[in-house]
């Protein structure tokens, strides 16, 4: 019902499940990495991103502490100031088994917003339960 409402109201072509998303990329070489249930997935593009994500973390350190999280931060396969960043919380093992939660932590601490919209609508419109993805080149660590 949602889908077809949505098709009625708009052009949504750039909305794909993560299912989609996978088997495209997976064709041509690329390598799908969904994050853990106590992950967030960061996508960076630019230093001022960069910057807005450094803050933000300093906020959430602030009231969990920043014992509780880890960080892997690499730049992702277009090169710098392209950036992937996962945030491991290590003390909560299912915290953003929410997929509205988890998009929420990712666009407060400055994921790409366009991305971040882009995985609600895939939600609301598909009921995707995997949005958030990384793309890497396979073979990369």
């Amino acid at each position: 019902m949602k889908k077809e409402l949505f098709e009625r109201l708009g052009d949504y072509k750039e909305i794909k499940t993560s299912s989609v998303v996978k088997e495209e990329l997976e064709e041509q070489g690329y390598e799908v990495v969904f994050p853990k249930n106590n992950e967030l997935q960061i996508d960076i593009d630019s230093e001022e991103e960069y910057q807005i994500f450094k803050e933000q973390y300093e906020i959430l350190c602030n009231h969990w502490g920043k014992q509780s999280f880890e960080i892997k931060e690499e730049p992702s396969f277009s090169g710098l100031p392209h950036r992937h960043i996962v945030v491991t919380c290590v003390y909560m093992e299912n915290i953003f088994e929410d997929i509205y939660k988890r998009i929420a932590f990712q666009a407060c601490l400055g994921s790409d917003v366009k991305r971040e919209m882009l995985n609600l609508l895939a939600v609301e419109i598909y009921e995707d339960k995997t949005p958030s993805l990384f793309i890497k080149k396979k073979g990369e660590k």
